[in-house]
């Protein structure tokens, strides 16, 4: 009987614990949303249309997939256009670069641009 009083009271401890320390910061949760949003008002166009830009390269980049139709064309215009948006990027960063959604838009660019070079076909 010792015993199940002992498995209670570390049961209660344990329990007690959990709510115990600070709590893990939760993910902000991903939107389709542009970075318009969340930049100074005097680049906010410019951001603006770099997601406008940005968006467009993603619809040809999806078009783009070996074994389609146009495969490089969409490719070439995906990157034009991915390399577009990064320069706005890189301008709105500078001015803001703490900015971690403008770093990620950054990164992204980068990663898609290497993607078509890589996927097109000779």
């Amino acid at each position: 009987m010792r015993s199940t009083g002992l498995l209670a009271a570390v049961a209660v401890v344990a329990i007690g614990c959990l709510g115990c320390g600070p709590k893990p910061a939760e993910p902000a949760p991903r939107t389709s949303m542009g970075l318009s949003q969340t930049t100074p008002a005097g680049p906010a166009a410019e951001v603006a249309e770099a997601d406008r830009l940005y968006e467009q390269g993603m619809g040809f980049y999806l078009k783009g997939r070996p074994g389609s139709p146009d495969s490089n064309a969409n490719l070439q215009q995906a990157a034009k256009r991915f390399r577009s948006a990064l320069q706005i990027y890189e301008r709105a960063a500078k001015a803001d670069p703490k900015n971690q959604k403008l770093q990620s838009r950054i990164q992204e660019c980068n990663s898609r641009i290497y993607a078509c070079a890589k996927m097109q076909t000779l």
